[in-house]
């Protein structure tokens, strides 16, 4: 009987994959009669957007376009330069180095290094694209996704910032297709204060043992992301 469960499981799995193959296909040769620049897009980006809007081509399609005309006003020269974010990068409040068990990059983000009176949005949704696009350059291939550890020590009132929270989350979700549910690991660390280490040595209150010591193996060093 679990023989025949997996079979099962199987089949339906090829079937999936061969209809999102298909429907890739179709989206591709929409956007791109369309947005000619739409070719140097990969496959998984594409899948994404599909995948975001329940695999409707069409809906997907309108998501998609809506998404390079967006990165080609906030990237003109098909990046963000460090020039660009200086006032961002100077308060080193994210990190990136190293990988999980899977393979998937991580960042560090210390929320209580961000300075609320010296921010410009513009700015900062530069450096959240900057910041992304470093992550995703750093995923190996045949992987889709990173984690992010937030360090919440420190954090507080001084630091709260609703506008620049909601900015970086309609990029990450809107824009750069990051599902935060399914697409991101998203893991909210409260360290304690030990400074031995970035991770604590027993897990915080609620979250699981496996949990920190899988994050514990697989994380040691970090280096600011630029």
């Amino acid at each position: 009987m679990e023989m025949e469960n997996y079979i099962g499981d199987s089949e339906t799995s090829d079937k999936r994959d061969e209809m999102e193959k298909n429907k890739v296909g179709l989206l591709r040769a929409l956007v791109e009669a369309q947005d000619p620049t739409a070719k140097d897009v990969d496959n998984l980006m594409l899948r994404r957007f599909l995948r975001a809007r329940d695999l409707d081509v069409k809906k997907a399609s309108m998501m998609f376009l809506k998404y390079l005309k967006w990165r080609r006003a906030m990237t003109p020269n098909g990046y963000i330069s460090e020039a660009d974010i200086q006032n961002e990068l100077a308060q080193e409040k994210l990190y990136m180095q190293g990988r999980d068990k899977k393979g998937c990059p991580i960042g560090v983000i210390f929320p209580s290094k961000h300075k609320c009176c010296q921010r410009d949005l513009d700015e900062l949704k530069k450096f959240v694209v900057y910041s992304l696009d470093k992550l995703c350059a750093s995923i190996p291939e045949g992987q889709e996704k990173f984690v992010i550890i937030e360090d919440l020590k420190g954090w507080g009132y001084a630091n709260f910032d609703i506008r620049a929270y909601v900015a970086a989350l309609n990029i990450m979700q809107g824009m750069l297709m990051v599902m935060l549910k399914d697409e991101w690991s998203f893991l909210k660390v409260a360290l304690s204060g030990s400074t031995s280490g970035l991770l604590p040595r027993a897990a915080p209150q609620g979250l699981p043992d496996p949990c920190a010591l899988h994050l514990l193996d697989c994380v040691e060093n970090y280096l600011p992301i630029y």
